[in-house]
């Protein structure tokens, strides 16, 4: 095992600075925050009331410290304040330990992580789902779309106005995989690794994306650009290997294709201006059953009236609006759906479900279809967060 120098010994924070095996220890020292739980932590130490809890009248409990203490206390910048119980031998798991001093100089990622929080405008967002208790994935969502991740004060500050327990909202956060808890980069690229791709060579592609990016998966590159990360499945098994960045579905990739998605990633994908691009265009839509109208004037999308439909996916059913611009991919729920999950679509008139014709060519799911007139269709994929179209000429296809 690698020995530690005690010069290294003396600046540990945590359980490390009084353990037995700090000198034989081997494990990887995190760079921005304490060890606070470990397996491996031994210490002999005479189990001796490292702290005494005094209490005037009317007033507050305060933690006095006594010299040869151990525990996370020791290092804890909310000691004075804290009321929790202390054990004689010292505290070595607590949910609420905090420690800033520990922070190491790591200016590049520092900056991300600090970065101040617009209380204002998340305040909005949870004012805008109020009347939804089932929005936390909707707000959990439009918080990571500004910030690349989720912001513990921005939890906090969830939890306070929802009344939802941070346990709850932490569960959330760590359930969805399109969520996470620590910086991402301005655009994040996922690779396929199911047994369908990875059969077809998808570690290959992996490796090829860890070349050209520098990075491992998991990690963000230096400038914050491009997160890597691998999945076990994105849906698309047919069209593998799978790549998706920014929410964009690549089949079919091979490696002389890695460097290309990684310049349309950096271009920007979501770069479309809707008004002055040619394959952009509106669109009627009617039931293809009842041949009621689905347009919506009251309620408008990039100009235009939107495309009202209801949906329902593992059992949450609510309202769905399209942009009745065709390739415009705007929409917006009644209710939050988690991303790749398969939807279905049906008219709000007649409570028909739309049918299907074929399958979408960027993730192979089901395609829901919207009559333009007689012989033709508007067919939108069904699968939350892609974005496949087409337009259906085939009669013959229409008829299955």
């Amino acid at each position: 095992m690698k020995k530690t120098s005690s010069a290294g010994a003396e600046t540990r924070q945590g359980i490390c600075s009084s353990c037995e095996n700090l000198s034989l220890c081997s494990f990887t020292q995190p760079l921005r925050q304490p060890v606070f739980y470990c397996e491996e932590f031994t210490s002999g130490l005479v189990r001796t009331a490292p702290v005494v809890v005094e209490k005037k009248s009317g007033e507050p409990a305060v933690i006095v410290l006594r010299d040869g203490r151990r525990g996370l206390c020791t290092t804890c910048d909310d000691t004075e304040s804290c009321l929790y119980p202390k054990d004689e031998a010292g505290i070595w798991q607590c949910e609420e330990y905090r420690c800033e001093s520990s922070v190491q100089e790591d200016q590049g990622r520092l900056n991300l992580e600090r970065r101040s929080v617009d209380t204002t405008n998340i305040l909005k967002t949870i004012k805008k789902h109020d009347k939804n208790k089932g929005a936390l994935i909707a707000i959990l969502e439009e918080i990571q779309a500004v910030y690349t991740y989720l912001p513990e004060e921005a939890l906090r500050l969830v939890s306070k106005e929802t009344g939802r327990s941070m346990t709850d909202i932490y569960g959330v956060a760590t359930f969805y995989k399109a969520f996470s808890l620590k910086p991402r980069g301005q655009h994040c690229v996922s690779v396929c690794l199911g047994t369908a791709c990875h059969v077809r060579g998808a570690q290959g592609i992996v490796d090829e994306f860890k070349r050209e990016l520098g990075i491992a998966p998991g990690e963000t590159t230096p400038d914050n650009e491009i997160t890597l990360e691998t999945v076990n499945c994105l849906g698309a098994c047919a069209l593998g290997p799978t790549v998706v960045a920014d929410g964009h579905y690549f089949p079919h990739v091979s490696k002389s294709k890695v460097k290309s998605i990684i310049a349309k990633a950096m271009a920007g994908l979501e770069k479309i201006d809707v008004e002055t691009d040619n394959r952009f265009f509106p669109l009627p839509a009617s039931c293809p059953v009842c041949k009621q109208s689905l347009l919506d004037p009251d309620n408008p999308m990039d100009g235009y009236p939107s495309v009202h439909l209801h949906v329902s996916s593992n059992g949450t059913k609510g309202g769905l609006r399209l942009s009745s611009l065709y390739g415009s991919g705007t929409s917006a729920l009644e209710h939050p759906i988690p991303a790749n999950s398969l939807s279905r679509f049906y008219c709000p008139h007649c409570s028909s479900e739309l049918p299907s014709f074929s399958n979408c060519t960027e993730c192979g799911s089901p395609m829901a279809a919207l009559q333009v007139r007689e012989s033709c269709a508007w067919e939108v994929c069904t699968r939350q967060g892609c974005e496949g179209h087409l337009l259906n000429l085939n009669q013959m296809n229409m008829q299955k």
